[in-house]
């Protein structure tokens, strides 16, 4: 098993799943990195990361987006709209994944082992929390996999920015 944010896919649906990213047609090749994309508008959005642009601003509070669907997602942020509901206890989440991430907890999988202790935990959270506290390097693992801390892995993009001129 790979882990990523809490959903667990098997190995071989990976290395089928690379397999496929190989075979399509990536035309359009971004002129500052690596990156290669199927489509204008989706070579358009990679750019973003490049150039700054944040087109999408929340009229609310002015944190400006990347991608239309983060704003979408932000909204949500403003209102007390929890439609994400756990059926053992009354936790609400705004989000599915904190929701999966949240289910985690009524169970008695310690999914994520400190490399150096073995101390188990049931949240990526409280092992990160764990390897701060004790001094223990950035790298986790779950059953044997290496998983980085988020800032290793976030894409600055993603990251929501206050506009400058709200």
């Amino acid at each position: 098993d790979r882990a990523s944010d809490g959903i667990y896919v098997k190995e071989e649906q990976i290395s089928e799943n690379e397999s496929k990213k190989e075979s399509i047609h990536r035309d359009f090749r971004c002129d500052q990195c690596e990156y290669s994309a199927v489509s204008a508008t989706q070579l358009s959005q990679h750019q973003r990361c490049h150039t700054g642009d944040r087109p999408y601003i929340c009229d609310i509070c002015g944190f400006a987006f990347t991608q239309k669907g983060n704003l979408t997602r932000h909204y949500k942020t403003h209102t007390n709209e929890k439609p994400f509901k756990c059926s053992v206890c009354p936790y609400e989440a705004r989000r599915r994944d904190a929701l999966l991430a949240h289910m985690v907890t009524h169970t008695e999988d310690k999914r994520y082992v400190c490399e150096l202790c073995s101390t188990g935990y049931k949240q990526k959270a409280s092992l990160r929390e764990h390897m701060k506290k004790c001094g223990h390097s950035s790298m986790t693992y779950h059953k044997g996999l290496a998983l980085f801390d988020k800032e290793h892995k976030k894409r600055k993009s993603s990251t929501p920015m206050r506009n400058p001129g709200v």
